[in-house]
């Protein structure tokens, strides 16, 4: 599974809210609602609160570095003490062998010869012992591992930290993330609109169907909020745990959705709204309806449910369950880096947090930040493209792609 994070940065003064970003939080469960809340920090801010999510990673790799190095250090030295007690081991049972190999029952004078022969082995394992204490003892000493060495050749192969400068990278990314906003760009940062705006509360005593489909595993759930809206899971209410349908062997999309509706149905009345956490490349896209979808660019992590590909996601999901007579629903499908986003918002709200971001760190790694509206102008930025200038909503980043610095020679190859 992947790892999760949200982040939540609190309201600050101007000069420090940039520079003092606070702990991260963890939650798991995704909603959301329409009021308003805090104050909306710059993109400017939110966007170098994104860049330093990341250069945290890279001084992580730098501190691993040094501890991989002493880890060669101990092995070599474990292996060479290894190497000797194998020696010793095996003169033992050359030894014994040689002991087992003695016949009894023979002749007074096989004794004799046994005797002879032994003498003479003993003459010749004494002159071996004095070549071997006349040799050089530093030949026997383990080799001394050169910790400079092996930094100098990880720079050289641009796969330490230090090879690149950090400042430089971070502008780079932030260049990247602009340009990914704006239409008709070449930016390496797809920067996806969720369509999922981050400043709204829960909506008090309600309950939503909540879908999490994971690389791994599929999870289906009915999640509550009490009268002060705060998250209830309750353990009666957790309908499916087990592993994603199609990763075995092929299926059919109407087998894959049969799996969500056999575990929705009975439950149909308790829910008007299903949040669907889908961890695969999908474009997102409001209807008329106000349903949130995603259409399936192609599977990953070795799903096999080809008629699903191309096909909007959450508009099957509705024809399956209607097909069960489960009908007046409403879905939202949001990338699983959108949803850790707005997982973070209930304990956010306790600490009037202004602004959050998901950021996910295992098999792959992805970010999301909230950025206003009027500056996605790959979206119209204004009311003519539909949406609201002055409102936002979360972007998924898709920051593992990000391409704009000079990769290593082994990345090359």
């Amino acid at each position: 599974g992947d790892g999760l994070l949200s982040y939540a940065q609190p309201s600050q003064t101007a000069s420090a809210s940039a520079s003092r970003p606070a702990a991260a939080r963890t939650l798991t469960s995704t909603t959301t609602g329409s009021t308003n809340y805090g104050q909306t920090p710059s993109s400017r801010q939110t966007m170098a609160a994104v860049v330093t999510a990341l250069a945290a990673s890279a001084f992580a790799i730098q501190n691993a570095s040094a501890a991989t190095a002493d880890a060669c250090t101990v092995q070599m030295e474990a292996n060479s003490c290894q190497g000797e007690n194998v020696e010793e081991q095996r003169e033992g049972e050359w030894d014994d062998f040689m002991a087992r190999s003695i016949r009894p029952g023979e002749d007074d004078d096989d004794d004799e010869e046994d005797d002879e022969d032994e003498d003479e082995d003993d003459e010749i394992d004494e002159e071996l012992a004095d070549e071997e204490s006349g040799e050089d003892e530093s030949s026997s000493a383990p080799p001394v591992f050169d910790a400079t060495a092996l930094h100098t050749w990880l720079h050289d192969q641009m796969i330490a930290s230090d090879a690149y400068d950090a400042k430089e990278i971070l502008d780079a990314f932030l260049s990247e993330m602009d340009g990914g906003l704006k239409p008709d760009s070449n930016s390496s940062l797809a920067m996806i609109p969720s369509y999922v705006e981050a400043n709204a509360t829960l909506p008090p005593d309600a309950s939503v169907a909540v879908i999490d489909a994971g690389g791994t595993n599929l999870r289906i759930c009915l999640v509550r909020t009490d009268a002060n809206g705060q998250l209830l899971i309750d353990d009666r209410l957790k309908l499916y745990n087990d592993s994603i349908p199609g990763k075995d062997s092929a299926i059919s999309s109407a087998e894959f959705y049969n799996v969500l509706v056999d575990k929705l149905a009975p439950h149909g009345d308790q829910f008007d709204r299903i949040g669907f956490c889908f961890s695969y490349p999908a474009t997102i896209s409001k209807d008329d309806d106000g349903n949130i979808d995603g259409k399936l660019e192609h599977w990953t992590k070795e799903i096999q449910i080809p008629d699903m590909v191309h096909t909007y996601v959450g508009k099957g999901l509705l024809e399956a369950l209607r097909e069960r007579g489960i009908d007046n629903k409403k879905v939202v499908v949001l990338n699983d880096t959108v949803a850790c986003l707005l997982a973070g918002i209930s304990k956010g709200q306790e600490m009037n947090a202004s602004s959050y971001i998901g950021f996910i760190l295992g098999t792959g790694t992805n970010t999301a930040y909230v950025q206003t509206n009027a500056a996605i102008t790959k979206m119209g930025g204004d009311s003519s493209g539909g949406i609201d200038p002055t409102a936002s909503q979360v972007i998924n980043v898709e920051s593992g792609g990000f391409s704009a610095f000079q990769r290593s020679p082994i990345d090359v190859e």
